[in-house]
């Protein structure tokens, strides 16, 4: 199982691409249909076609709140995790993604 080490202020904890996943599962189903921006500031999560909010898949994955982590950490620990991660510049030609 991958796992990587999330860091929040409340303490440290172990992240699992499971857990990732159903964190997107969470974003489709609770904050997609109200309309809910599926991109970060400067990146996106990139799933089967469908654009995800780094931290907040993050923190729906981890039970979070956004506000106890920077975003380059979080970011991080999805890149470790196996999850493509995109600019907003480009959907395609430079992702990033943990070979």
């Amino acid at each position: 199982m991958q796992t990587a080490l999330f860091k929040p202020e409340s303490g440290e904890r172990t992240v699992t691409r499971d857990q990732i996943l159903e964190g997107m599962r969470k974003f489709d189903q609770d904050y997609r249909p109200h309309g809910a921006r599926d991109t970060g500031l400067h990146w996106f999560v990139q799933d089967n076609g469908e654009r995800y909010p780094p931290k907040r898949v993050l923190s729906l994955a981890t039970n979070v709140p956004v506000n106890e982590f920077g975003g380059g950490e979080p970011v991080a620990k999805i890149l470790r995790l196996s999850v493509t991660l995109s600019p907003h510049f480009s959907q395609t030609s430079n992702s990033l993604k943990k070979d």
